[in-house]
């Protein structure tokens, strides 16, 4: 799948309303905060304390959201400017697009083919068109173990 500049884009208007969402909430609790401490202050009580302790945590677990936010929100203008440059490739690892690993497999050597296109799951060893010195240089699929059989679904009889 391709992407150009305009698909990072798109999360601009995304970041910036959870962004305010973000700031809103956490005005909101910090008031609730103030208002709890006072009350503190005219009648001490240790109901109120653990809910101060409460209330604190998620104004942390909040400023946490709004760091990630600002963070994504430079990551997507550093995307747009990768992108624009012409880096597909990079781009693509900003924007963390699934697919990426396809990607880059096939640039580990320009001309040959990547991992992707010797070998399937499913299959031992080189498919059709891989010649032997390059299936040979690449490792076997790391997902199933040589000499694998799946067992026999319940479709087919065993």
């Amino acid at each position: 799948m391709e992407i150009d500049v305009t698909t990072p884009a798109l999360l601009f208007p995304a970041i910036s309303l959870l962004l305010l969402a973000f700031t809103n909430r956490f005005l909101a609790l910090a008031a609730l905060i103030r208002n709890l401490h006072d009350r503190y202050q005219a009648r001490p009580d240790e109901l109120i304390v653990a809910q101060i302790g409460n209330l604190r945590y998620r104004v942390m677990l909040i400023k946490n959201m709004q760091a990630f936010g600002v963070l994504s929100l430079l990551l997507c203008v550093l995307c747009m400017f990768v992108l624009f440059a012409g880096n597909m490739l990079l781009g693509k690892a900003i924007f963390a697009q699934p697919g990426i690993d396809d990607d880059l497999a096939r640039s580990f050597r320009p001309g040959d083919p990547g991992l992707g296109e010797c070998f399937e799951p499913a299959v031992e060893g080189p498919r059709d068109g891989c010649t032997p010195e390059i299936s040979a240089s690449y490792p076997a699929s790391p997902r199933l173990p040589v000499g694998f059989t799946p067992p026999p679904s319940a479709s087919q009889p065993a």
